[in-house]
This record gives structure tokens, C-alpha cells and sequence, in this order.
């Protein structure tokens, strides 16, 4: 267990789990956390665990039956990270989440079969606050507030650096 030091998340174990392990698939995958075994000798992860590809996406959270059920976290090899809620698979994000991508922001935002839906609100990198809607042709923002927003920040300032800032 020791190659995966510093890249593991620290979980606590559940009653719901059989035991913990680490498991190393075929095709290069790994899976560390718990399990559990039926009488049939059939292996499931089940209760709390992270799932790394072998094409640099992980997968953090809570598992049934091999499925996500509920993300702690899923973060692409692009860097972008989802946490939510997901499909009854795992396999899509459905209902409220957050997506962040590092160079724009955060959005929070309902997903229905992968796709957001409906109001969009986005917290900028810089720390400003959109609001939005989704449609077929993608989204439209508006920024929100951002003259008290920026207010807000001048007011923890020194009075005589806002002018050269």
C-alpha cells in the first residue's frame, strides 16, 4: 500500500464493511478501500473507497455493488473535479453537484444524464459570482453583485492602497 502514499484520501472504516484492501486490475486500475465478499465468492466494493484508472481519473467516494453511488469526489486527468450526486449506476452526474475547472471556477448546478440544467451559479477564479441558465446552445452568465463584491473587499483594505491596487 505504501505506492500509493500522499495520493489516498484517509477513511474511516464502517460497520457496513467487510474489510479493506487494495485491489490491482488487469488492465492497470487499482482500487483501495472496503469490500465485501458473498458466499459465492464474488467480490464487490462496498462502503467507502477510491477507484484510480489506469488513464489518470479517479473515483472517490461511496460504493454498492461495484457502483459510485455517491461522489466524495471524481477528478479527470484534465484536472477538472465533480462532487455530487450520481445516477443509480455511478456511471453519470445526476442531480446537484459541483464541477470545478481549475482556470475557470466552480459551478453548482443540477445534472441531469451528464449534462447541466436549469440555473447555473458560478464562483469565478477571482472569487465573483455568476448566475446563469442552460440551454441546448450552452450557457449564458451574468455576473452578479460584482460591485459589492469588489466593495466588500476595498473595505478590509487600507483607504490609501485601493488607489494604487
Amino acid at each position: 500500500m505504501s505506492e500509493f502514499n500522499g495520493n489516498v484520501t484517509p477513511f474511516k472504516t464502517s460497520t457496513d464493511c467487510m474489510d479493506m484492501g487494495l485491489f490491482k486490475f488487469e488492465n492497470g486500475d487499482r482500487y483501495i478501500g472496503c469490500f465485501t465478499a458473498n458466499i459465492k465468492r464474488e467480490l464487490f466494493r462496498e462502503g467507502f473507497g477510491k477507484y484510480f484508472c489506469n488513464n489518470g481519473d479517479s473515483y472517490c467516494g461511496l460504493w454498492r455493488k461495484d457502483n459510485l453511488v455517491a461522489a466524495k469526489s471524481i477528478t479527470y486527468k484534465n484536472r477538472h473535479t465533480y462532487s455530487g450526486e450520481l445516477s443509480r449506476t455511478g456511471m453519470q452526474m445526476e442531480g446537484i453537484g459541483t464541477y470545478k475547472i481549475p482556470s475557470i471556477g466552480d459551478l453548482h448546478v443540477v445534472f441531469e444524464g451528464n449534462k447541466p440544467t436549469g440555473e447555473i451559479n458560478l464562483v469565478d477564479v477571482s472569487g465573483f459570482c455568476w448566475k446563469g441558465k442552460c440551454n441546448d446552445d450552452g450557457v449564458t452568465l451574468y455576473p452578479v453583485n460584482q460591485f459589492k463584491i469588489y466593495r466588500e473587499q476595498a473595505m478590509n483594505k487600507d483607504p490609501e492602497k485601493i488607489e494604487s491596487d
